[in-house]
This record gives structure tokens, sequence and C-alpha cells, in this order.
């Protein structure tokens, strides 16, 4: 094999929103233009088209980000805008004290669906507000990286840094504002992150507007040093995450093959061009390895409990690469041998995205890398992988750059890989992004590998013992190669905003000779729900609407939240929308059986807790908003007293009792205490707990004496209505 160049890509983040009117058309995933927030305190303005969320960082104390009216001249024109640290202070606005990176505000969206992902905004600035502005984005909201701007706006300059010390951010383009002699809009600032690792795919994207400034570099826009205590806000406008649909060529979701053994070569769940699946490496025959055979030995098999890919609970069946007798994973194969085969035709199909999910048992291989062709694997080169969930577990390994504490070395992939140093878990949202990478794009030819990335002693398992050459696998699912379809383009779809899971909710659409989309309907082959594919029982198809039936026999539609739904039809790109889905009415009490303290007086071992759900286990209060449960002895007449707290309200479908305590009246224990449950204001009004035993009091103490216990599996209790 002839590697020419190896990486991994740190993962992509993206969002669904509707079905794409244009291949290349840029979709707006959130926009914040605060018209639909009235004027005020608003921590938290929601978007005012898409799904998404806002939040300011770094104020303290009185510093209230509010919702004013918009001064004139932004790029809209539109009523309000965001002001943020507006009340100033030096305590508790903008400071010269702040970090880099501290102060401002951050805004998340989704972009799983979408890729090319570009942010823009305007702000307004007073001549005393900070003048140095950063852009920062995260894969998870935790880990953050700093990004270029690529466009600085209607009256601001682009500036780099290369001095660590003088308290400007360094490496990275940053905006510094220029209204200096009178406050003004800066319109239409973006970022453009396209081909960014980490950026698509993503559900859990978020982009902060942050200070790029500190200490005495820390100036306002006529050039002075910034005055914490002068109120100089930044006011935000037209904050906008936008994106690029991109159409499946094909997708493996192994759900559909059902558990069975060997499977080395499944089918896909979607093929719109050729597409083949395989096992590899694990048909060999090695001194190293006992029982010194193996062939490959694929299966698809459940993850049961989890941990889960991408799919939830709702998808659980996946690929599990290994071989047999034993497993088949060796320390002594090459680099890149072992693991999976993807091969698809990209025919038709430009700026060719592939993602994955990917799970390491205990003692999995933990280094893993994408290899990939555009010549039928006559030359190999390799890709830079993302982990959009685990972005700090990708590393580099190269002569110049080796971010492990070994070192280069050649028994590690040359370039980029992800390093399992947490443990046994799935690892979702793993994509490699081709746009632009020669020969990728209406390639016939090109194929992928999802291969060990290590060989030799640097094969080793996540706590980085070495490898033992006889257990350990790991197992892939959701993998999909997509790319912008070059072809007829689907309709719109618009959701429906009073859907439920108690009942059918409908998308409708309009198909139009002027759309050249008439038909569309009929030519549908699949619908995915969060990545599971429908039945075609759950959908009823008309020439203007889909009716989607939420029911036992279709789970995915049973979860309430956001549905992204996800519609394939031939020879059209793939429509997609992101469907809000309510809870349902209140049917179930779901509640853990409380057991007796250790000792008269204390505490109980196990606190109840109860929780409210719809007929699918969704928590909910719906339509009963005042629930609240009263805990109170059940034994007539009483020969043991409560303690505690004993009233809680039930928020959010669910409420947690914490210390109750169990004293018995006199010194005899008591066998049969059991607690009376009240529940007010819903649909269930009473129930009692099981028996549980109370230790009587050592004679003349009267403190509690503790004693070792026994814990034993507790099983829920359900009633219905």
């Amino acid at each position: 094999m002839k590697i020419k160049k190896i990486a991994c890509i740190a993962s992509i983040l993206v969002v669904s929103l509707s079905g794409a009117k244009a291949a290349t058309t840029l979709y707006t995933l959130a926009t914040w233009n605060f018209d639909n927030v009235a004027a005020g305190v608003s921590a938290s303005p929601a978007p005012s088209a898409g799904f998404g969320s806002a939040a300011v960082l770094g104020f303290g104390g009185s510093s209230s980000p509010t919702v004013v009216s918009a001064p004139s001249g932004s790029s809209t024109g539109s009523a309000n805008a965001w002001s943020v640290g507006n009340t100033g202070g030096a305590t508790v606005g903008w400071s010269t004290s702040a970090a880099i990176r501290s102060q401002g505000a951050k805004f998340a969206a989704s972009t799983l669906g979408y890729y090319q992902i570009q942010v823009s905004f305007d702000i307004y600035t007073q001549t005393n507000s900070e003048a140095a502005l950063l852009v920062q984005y995260s894969q998870d909201g935790v880990f953050w990286q700093n990004a270029n701007i690529t466009s600085a706006g209607t009256a601001g300059v682009l500036a780099t840094n290369t001095n660590p010390t003088n308290g400007i951010v360094v490496g990275v383009s940053y905006l510094r504002l220029t209204n200096s002699t009178a406050a003004g809009w800066n319109n239409g600032v973006t970022v453009n992150l396209t081909g960014v690792p980490g950026v698509a795919n993503d559900p859990a994207f978020v982009v902060r507007i942050v200070n790029a400034a500190t200490g005495t570099n820390c100036l306002d826009t006529t050039g002075a040093i910034y005055n914490s205590a002068n109120n100089g806000d930044w006011t935000l406008d037209n904050v906008a995450i936008q994106g690029v649909s991109f159409d499946t060529v094909a997708n493996w979701a192994f759900d559909d093959i059902g558990v069975n053994a060997p499977v080395n070569n499944p089918a896909p769940s979607i093929a719109n061009n050729t597409a083949t699946a395989a096992c590899m490496g694990f048909n060999l025959n090695s001194p190293t390895f006992t029982p010194t055979s193996s062939t490959n030995a694929a299966d698809v098999v459940s993850m049961k409990t989890g941990p889960f890919s991408s799919t939830g609970a709702a998808g659980l069946l996946v690929w599990r690469l290994r071989g047999q007798p034993g497993n088949g994973w060796l320390s002594t194969q090459p680099i890149g041998s072992q693991g999976a085969e993807i091969d698809v035709s990209t025919i038709n199909y430009t700026n060719v995205i592939v993602t994955f999910d990917l799970y390491f048992t205990t003692q999995g291989e933990a280094r893993m890398c994408v290899l990939y062709t555009t010549d039928g694997w006559i030359t190999t080169n390799v890709a830079t992988l993302a982990c959009s969930s685990n972005p700090t577990l990708i590393q580099t390994n190269t002569p110049s750059v080796a971010t492990e504490s070994q070192g280069y070395t050649p028994d590690i992939v040359n370039g980029v890989f992800i390093d399992n140093t947490i443990g046994s878990l799935f690892y979702n949202y793993m994509s490699v992004d081709f746009s632009g990478v020669p020969g990728v794009a209406n390639n016939p030819l090109f194929g992928f590998r999802i291969v060990n990335a290590a060989q030799n002693g640097e094969c080793v398992n996540f706590l980085h013992q070495p490898y033992n050459n006889n257990s350990g696998n790991v197992r892939i699912d959701n993998i999909a190669v997509n790319g912008q379809f070059n072809g007829q383009v689907a309709p719109v779809l618009t959701s429906d905003l009073a859907a439920t899971v108690d009942d059918p909710f409908t998308n409708t659409f309009s198909e139009s000779i002027a759309d050249n989309d008439v038909g569309w309907h009929t030519n549908i082959s699949a619908i995915y729900v969060n990545g599971v594919l429908l039945p075609k029982t759950a959908y009823v198809l008309t020439a203007s609407n889909i009716v989607y039936t939420p029911s036992s026999t279709a789970k995915a539609l049973t979860v309430a939240g956001y549905d992204q739904i996800v519609i394939y039809a031939t020879n059209y790109t793939t429509a997609k929308i992101t469907q809000p889905v309510k809870t349902g009415v209140a049917t179930k009490l779901v509640y853990t059986q409380p057991a007796g303290p250790s000792a008269s007086g204390g505490t109980l071992t196990v606190n109840p807790t109860f929780i409210v759900t719809d007929k699918y286990s969704n928590a909910t209060t719906n339509p009963y908003a005042s629930m609240v449960v009263t805990a109170t002895v059940s034994n007539t007449p009483a020969t043991w007293t409560l303690g505690g707290s004993t009233v809680q309200p039930i928020l959010n479908g669910s409420c947690t009792f914490t210390d109750l305590t169990a004293t018995v009246i006199g010194s005899s224990a008591v066998a049969n205490a059991a607690i009376h449950f009240t529940i007010s204001g819903g649909p269930i009004s009473a129930t009692n707990s099981t028996k549980f035993t109370i230790g009587a009091r050592p004679p003349g103490s009267l403190r509690a004496i503790w004693r070792p216990f026994k814990l034993t599996r507790l099983r829920p209790t359900q009633l219905s209505v």
C-alpha cells in the first residue's frame, strides 16, 4: 500500500431545516433579528427563525443583556437589537482585566445535515466600546477554537497579531472596530467556515463573539484605553448561522439488516449510486495470534442498553468488525490494514462529506484513522478526520507536529488520527469533509477505509496499555456518503407547529411545473427520522402532504423534541425539515420505591423519585402544570414518624425527595413501614410505597447508630390512568 498523505479531521456540526431549493443554496439554520422579543432585559432571546439559543458570557452583577430599539442603519433596518454588557461598571460590565475570549455573546444552532457553514452579524458600537472583536466556534460548547473572520463588514478592519505577550489574540484574524468619531453600525461581519473540521453535521455547534484583547491593549474605538466604568456596550443584530444542505449518495444504518452473522459485506440502506462495504484485514495467518488463523467475521449486533450511536435507542443495531476464531485484531498488522472499506461512486455528486459513528470496546484498538482513494485503491491517501462529540481526541503525528507525549513515531499514521483515551463509548458525528479535495467528486472509483492508525508497540487500548491481540473490537453505525446532487431539486417542506406524539401530524409541500418537481412524492423511496428508517406504515403520502402517525411500531416518531426528518426520492435532492414535536398528555406516573434507613432516625437509604410521562414515556406535566407530591406515614396507627422535606413540586415532569427520615415511635423496630404519597393537581391522586423496615432505636440512645447495610436493586413502580 502506498500512503501518500495521512490525516484525520475534527468533527462537524449540522442541522436540518427544510428541503433544498437549489443544490448550492445557503440556508438559514437559525437567525436572530430580535424583533420577536419584547424590549427589555433578555438573557436568552429566542431566534426569530430556525432553532437555537443565545446567551451572554463574562458579565457579572447587574450587567443585564437587553433587547433595545435598534439604532437606524443595520443591514435590515429591523426594529430591535440586543445590547450586551450594557449597564457596564468597573465590576459588572466590560472590563480591561477580563481575559481574551471571556466577554461577549454566544449563539448555538445544530448544523445536522448541512455543511459549508457561514456565520454573519451586524454590530453597533459607541466610541467608548471595546474595539477588538474575535469570533470562536465550538463543536460541543466546551472546546473552543478561533475562527478567521473573512469579511470585516462595512466599518471594520481585519487585523492579526504575532506577539504572544501584548494582550491581543495571536494567530488569527480579528476585527478592529473603527467608528472613532461617532456611534454606528458595522454590518455584514462574516465568518466562512467551509471545510473547517468540526463545523458541519454537528447538533451541538456554537459560535461566540468575544473580546480579542485584554489589559492595556484593550482599547475603545477611538484608540484610547477602554474605560471599564464607561458603559460602552456591543449591540448585535441580524446574527445568522447558515449552511448548504447535502444529499445522501449512500448510507448504512444496519437496522434494516437485523441481528445476523457473519455480515462481511452489508448492503446499504440507501444507495443512489453503486455502493459496497466490506470487513477487511482479518483473514490472516500469523504466529503471533492465538489461534493462528482467522477469517473476516463481522456481524450486526444490538447495543441493547447502550451506549448508543447518534440514532439513540431507536437505532440499536451496529456493525461489529472482527475476525474468527478469536477476534483477529493484531498489533503486528500494518497501519491501515484492519477495519472496514466503503466504496461508493460519486458520479453526479460534488463537495462530498463522509459521516459515521464509531464505538470502541474496552480492549479495542484505541487509534483509528480514515484513508481514502480516488483510483480504486491503486494509491491511498489519508483523510482529515473529525470527531464532534469529543474533539480533543483528535491528535496529530507528523515529523513537524506531534501532539502526544511519545512524539513523532512511524508506528502511528503520519497525520491526524483519533486516539480514544476515554473508554468504551460511541463517538458520534465523526466526519470527513472532502469539499475541494481533488478527485473525490464525480468519481466512480472513490472509496474510504475506517482502519487502525497504529502498529507494533503503538497499538494500544484506551488506557494506552499494549493491545492484547486476542480481544476487543470496534463497531460502526450510520455510515453515510453525502454530497451535492446535480439533478432535480426537491420541494420545500413546511412543518406542523401543533404536532404532538399523541396524534398524527402533517408536513406540507407544493409541486409545480415551474419548479420542475411535479411527481416528487411518487419517487419517495425512504423517510428517516433522527437517522432511523420509518416503516412505510408510519406515514401516508399525497400530492401535497405527508401525514405521520406516531405509534409503538414507529418509535422514532414517539420521542418529543425536534424530529430531523430526511426524505429520499429517486433523482431528486434530499428534502429535509426540522419538525418540533410536543409531549403528549400525561398518563403515567413512574417512581422508585423508598428503602428504610440503616437505623431509626436516619435518612432513607433510597429516597423516592417521581416521573410523570405521556404514553410514550416522555416526561411531561401536560396539561397538569401544578402537580405536587406529599409524603406521609401510611401505617395506622402510626408506629413511626416521617421527617425531612415531605412536599415536592413536580417540575418539568419529575421530582426527587432527597432527605426523608424515618424514626420509630418507641424502641421497637418497625417491619412494615410504608409511605403514603398524595399527588395533587394531576390525573393520579395517591399511591402507597412498598413496605420497608426501620431498625429499633438502641436502648437509652437518642442518636441513631449507623450500621453497614446492603443495597438491593429496586425496580421502578408505574401507575397509569
